[in-house]
């Protein structure tokens, strides 16, 4: 799906609105409470793609109750679109308590700051059955922001391991998880650009929502409290 004029509009205003976040301190946190547009206004200010569609998610059975998240389509040149979650949780990605998953087959990269720290994996796909995925997080006392996507397929260490697509989306991830401004709270430039959103064309009600999903039971209209 080629960027139509509706998109590069949104992505216009976003910019603009965050134009001095990207790189953010701490002091760039403020009061405003966090919301899954928030969320979407953050992933769109570390990752430069088209937007296709932006989403909260609810019910999701990988996500605890009061998690908050948000999924993003962006568009690629070929193939499926990029789908990217983002994830504020009291635990790290998909339950994995319990386990290293460093410990595993695939390798694991420092990233952040010594402020804001995070771990950065790649995890390779296999040709014409699974493109791979990416995974980001970052602790912080004792919360959780994680970031998972696919879309570009990540080729094996042996192979060259992940291109430039992929690693491009791999930084992006990087660089939301250990955003000071990505948590409980955000900063008013996010918590803005989340109200953009709202007004869209690119922001459904829910994840799921445009193949006939029916509304969550949970459902919140989080843009209906802005």
């Amino acid at each position: 799906m080629a960027r139509d004029r509706r998109t590069t509009t949104v992505l216009a205003l976003v910019a603009l609105l965050l134009g001095g976040v990207t790189g953010c301190s701490d002091d760039a946190v403020g009061a405003e409470e966090a919301t899954p547009q928030s969320l979407a206004a953050a992933a769109l200010a570390h990752y430069d793609a088209p937007l296709v569609a932006a989403a909260p998610i609810f019910g999701d059975e990988r996500l605890r109750r009061g998690d908050l998240a948000v999924e993003l389509a962006f568009d690629r040149s070929e193939g499926d679109n990029t789908h990217v979650r983002v994830v504020v949780s009291d635990r790290l990605p998909y339950g994995r308590d319990d386990e290293d998953p460093c410990a595993g087959p695939w390798k694991c990269q420092d990233v952040g700051t010594d402020e804001v720290a995070g771990t950065l994996l790649y995890e390779a796909g296999y040709p014409e059955e699974d493109p791979g995925v990416v995974l980001a997080w970052s602790e912080r006392g004792d919360g959780v922001v994680w970031a998972y996507a696919y879309g570009p397929f990540i080729a094996p260490d042996d192979e060259g391991g992940p291109d430039e697509e992929a690693t491009a989306l791999g930084d992006a991830l990087a660089a939301i998880v250990t955003d000071p401004a990505v948590g409980r709270r955000t900063s008013a430039g996010y918590d803005e650009g989340g109200q953009e959103l709202c007004g869209s064309g690119d922001w459904l009600e829910w994840y799921g929502q445009g193949n006939g999903s029916p509304r969550p039971e949970d459902f919140r209209d989080w843009c209906a409290e802005d």
